[in-house]
C-alpha cells in the first residue's frame, strides 16, 4: 500500500478528512484494514467503495443535495462492516453528528456496532469521551 500511495502521490493522515475517492479508499485501507476494489467486474454493478463514497460524501457527481441510500447486495458482501466504516468516518469527520444504527434485525445492528467499537478501540481510542458502552459512544468532537 505504501508503494501505491507513493506512486499516485496521495498521503492519508489519521485525522485528516478524505477529500476524494482515492483518499477515502487509502484511508480505509490504512486505518481500518479494509481493502475495497476500485472497479466492478460486471457491467452495471457497483463495488463496496461506491457505497462508501456515496454515503460519506453525501452526493453524487453533479448533485448538490445529500441523499439517503438503500443498499442491496449479496449476503456476506460486506454491507455491515462497510456501514460501520461509514459510521466511523461520519463520527470522526462530521463533528457533532448523531448516528443511530438501524439494521435489518437487532442482531445485524449489534454486529455493526461491534464492528464500529472494534475500529474505534484499535485506532481511535484516544478520541473517545467517557466510556464505550453497550448502548453508545461519544467522541471528543461531540459526535455520538
Amino acid at each position: 500500500m505504501k508503494m501505491e500511495q507513493a506512486q499516485i502521490g496521495i498521503k492519508v493522515d489519521r485525522l485528516q478528512r478524505p477529500e476524494n475517492r482515492d483518499q477515502l479508499r487509502l484511508w480505509v485501507e490504512k486505518y481500518l484494514h479494509l481493502h475495497l476494489g476500485k472497479q466492478a467486474v460486471c457491467e452495471g454493478h457497483h463495488v463496496p467503495l461506491d457505497y462508501l463514497e456515496y454515503v460519506f460524501f453525501e452526493k453524487e457527481e453533479g448533485d448538490d443535495n445529500g441523499r439517503d441510500a438503500v443498499i442491496w447486495a449479496c449476503r456476506g458482501g460486506g454491507k455491515t462492516i462497510i456501514g460501520a466504516a461509514a459510521t466511523l468516518l461520519d463520527l470522526l469527520f462530521k463533528p457533532g453528528v448523531q448516528v443511530r444504527i438501524l439494521g435489518g434485525s437487532r442482531e445485524q445492528s449489534e454486529k455493526m456496532y461491534t464492528y464500529l467499537c472494534d475500529m474505534v478501540q484499535r485506532q481511535f481510542a484516544d478520541l473517545v469521551h467517557g466510556k464505550v458502552t453497550r448502548h453508545g459512544l461519544r467522541l471528543t468532537n461531540g459526535s455520538a
